[in-house]
C-alpha cells in the first residue's frame, strides 16, 4: 500500500532519473548533431563570403532565415537518428541503483515489490558532462556562420575595379576632360561624348575586356580622333587664308582671291556644322568677318583672332599626339607674321 512517504520518495527518485535521462539523450543528439552542423556551418558561410563577394547578401533577414531553417532542418534530423539511443527513465534508474550499489531495490520497488529507498539529495549516475568535446564544435560551427558576415571582404567589383580599364578609354576621358579645362571646343560635344564613356563603363566589369568592349572603345575613340583633327584641319585653313587674305589682299589677282574667299567660307562652315566645334565666342567672331571687307578691320583684332586659331590648333594637335596618333599630312601651323 502506497504512502505519502512512499510517494515523495518514488518521486524523487523518478526526478534524478528524468535529470539524468535528459542528460543523456541531450548529449546522444549532441554528438550526432556535431558533425552535420559542422559541415552546414562551412557550407552556410562559404555561400555568404561568395554571396558577399560576386554579389549582394539579398537581405539579412531572409538569410539568417534561411539558415535557421537549414539548421532546424538538421536538428530535427539528427534528433530523429540519435532517438534510437535514447534512455528512458527506468533505465536511468537502472543507471543509478548499478552505479550507486542498490542491489535493484529501484528496480523492485519501481515493479511493487519492495519499498521505495530513502531519496538522497543528489544522486551519482556515473555521468558526467564533457563540455569541450561535447558543445565547442556546435559552438564553433555557430560562430564560423556568424563570422561569415563580419569578415571584412571586398567585392568582385571592387577587385575588377583595381584593375586598369582599357587604355584607350582612359586616354578618351583624359582627352575630354583636358578639352573642358582648356574651353576649347563646345560643352555639347563633350557632354554627349561623356554620356557614351559613362554608357561604357556602366557595363559589367567582367565585360570590360571583353571583344565587344573593347571593339566600342576603340569605335569611340576613333569617332573623337577623326572630329578632333577635322576641326584642326579646318582651324589651321581659316587661319593661314585668313592671313594671305589679310596681308596679300590686295596683291592678289580676282581668282586667287576667289578662291582664298571661298576656302575660308568653306572652312567656317565645317568648323559650324561638324561634330566638335570651336567655343562659341571664337565661332561667333568667324562668322562675323567679311573676307571682302578685311582692309576696314581692326588689324590687331585680327591679329589676335588668328593667333587664337593658331593656338587651338596646336593644343588639339599636341593632345592627338600625346595619345599617340600620327598626324597624316603636314599640319604646318602657318608662318605668318601676325603683325605685332
Amino acid at each position: 500500500m502506497d504512502t505519502p512517504t512512499q510517494s515523495r520518495q518514488e518521486k524523487a527518485w523518478t526526478r534524478h532519473a528524468r535529470s539524468i535521462s535528459k542528460k543523456l539523450n541531450l548529449a546522444w543528439w549532441v554528438e550526432v548533431l556535431n558533425l552535420p552542423l559542422a559541415i552546414t556551418a562551412l557550407l552556410a558561410a562559404t555561400g555568404i563570403l561568395l554571396a558577399r563577394y560576386f554579389a549582394q547578401l539579398p537581405s539579412y533577414f531572409i538569410t539568417v532565415s534561411s539558415i535557421l531553417f537549414a539548421l532546424s532542418t538538421i536538428c530535427f534530423i539528427c534528433w530523429r537518428i540519435s532517438r534510437k539511443k535514447f534512455e528512458s527513465v527506468e533505465e536511468s534508474l537502472v543507471r543509478i541503483e548499478d552505479k550507486m550499489k542498490l542491489r535493484n531495490s529501484l528496480s523492485a520497488a519501481k515493479a511493487g515489490v519492495t519499498p521505495w529507498p530513502e531519496a538522497p539529495v543528489e544522486v551519482d549516475a556515473g555521468v558526467s558532462w564533457h563540455w569541450q568535446r561535447t558543445l565547442l564544435p556546435s559552438l564553433c560551427s555557430v560562430l564560423v556562420i556568424i563570422a561569415a558576415f563580419f569578415i571584412p571582404i571586398g567585392s568582385h567589383a571592387e577587385d575588377l575595379q583595381k584593375h586598369p580599364s582599357p587604355d584607350a578609354r582612359n586616354s578618351l576621358e583624359q582627352a575630354l576632360k583636358e578639352l573642358k579645362e582648356e574651353e576649347i571646343i563646345q560643352e555639347e560635344y563633350i557632354e554627349e561624348m561623356e554620356e557614351k564613356v559613362d554608357e561604357l563603363k556602366q557595363q559589367d566589369p567582367n565585360e570590360w575586356f571583353s571583344h565587344s568592349s573593347l571593339e566600342a572603345v576603340d569605335n569611340l575613340t576613333q569617332t573623337h580622333d577623326a572630329a578632333s583633327k577635322e576641326l584642326q584641319r579646318n582651324m589651321q585653313n581659316a587661319e593661314r587664308t585668313l592671313q594671305n587674305l589679310q596681308k596679300h589682299g590686295d596683291k592678289l589677282n580676282q581668282q586667287t582671291k576667289e578662291n582664298l574667299l571661298d576656302d575660308f567660307g568653306k572652312a567656317v562652315e565645317n568648323m559650324d556644322t561638324g561634330a566638335m566645334k570651336p567655343n562659341q565666342e571664337l565661332l561667333d567672331q568667324l562668322k562675323q568677318i567679311d573676307p571682302d571687307q578685311l582692309n576696314q578691320l581692326n588689324e590687331e583684332q585680327l591679329n589676335q583672332l588668328r593667333k587664337n586659331m593658331r593656338n587651338m590648333a596646336e593644343k588639339l594637335k599636341q593632345q592627338q599626339q600625346n595619345e599617340g596618333e600620327k598626324e597624316d599630312g603636314d599640319d604646318g601651323d602657318g608662318d605668318g607674321d601676325d603683325g605685332n
